[in-house]
């Protein structure tokens, strides 16, 4: 153990000045590169800072790798039309993106009886669309209805509307639109 601390004191107070000397060399100019070519052609300094340059080269590589992993299997869902503070017509094309293709979407519209009326969009690749009836004759001119489009939850069925929408992965910002 007491070998361990004394490498790290030797490192801390050799190596560490030496390389971020060569960090900054590297960002104003060559000279850097000329003190890292230095300490990598010297045998245990050279070790040393081959193996931390390797380590964190590999760990921000993993970095990279999982944040590209966790964007492919979280989806990311969009309303494109209609666009928040629309008037629109009792029946309505809505559609919009998701990502990734062909994942399972939802379509949700809040009514006036206060419950959440599900549609399920057909997905094509990257789009998703429906022609939707938003509200109902008898709603007045200027009626408030919320949209929201969910990636990833339990299928809710169409014919029964529910007080919530299910919890997906992920969820489209809410649009808010009027009837016309």
């Amino acid at each position: 153990m007491q070998i361990f601390k004394i490498l790290w004191q030797w490192i801390k107070g050799n190596l560490m000045y030496d390389l971020l000397k060569s960090i900054y060399g590297l960002v104003i100019g060559t000279a850097g590169f000329a003190w890292l070519m230095d300490y990598l052609n010297q045998p245990i300094t050279g070790t040393i800072a081959a193996w931390l340059l390797c380590t964190y080269g590999v760990a921000f590589i993993i970095y990279l790798l999982l944040n590209r992993l966790r964007q492919k299997l979280v989806p990311v869902i969009e309303i494109v039309h209609p666009i928040n503070g629309a008037k629109i017509e009792l029946s309505q094309v809505v559609f919009g993106n998701v990502n990734p293709p062909n994942s399972f979407v939802q379509l949700f519209i809040y009514s006036r009886d206060k419950l959440w009326y599900a549609k399920q969009p057909d997905v094509t690749g990257n789009g998703w669309a429906t022609k939707c009836e938003v509200g109902s004759n008898t709603a007045p001119i200027g009626t408030e209805y919320k949209i929201i489009a969910i990636a990833g939850a339990e299928r809710i069925d169409p014919h029964k509307p529910v007080s919530n929408p299910p919890r997906g992965q992920s969820s489209s910002r809410e649009i808010i639109v009027y009837r016309k």
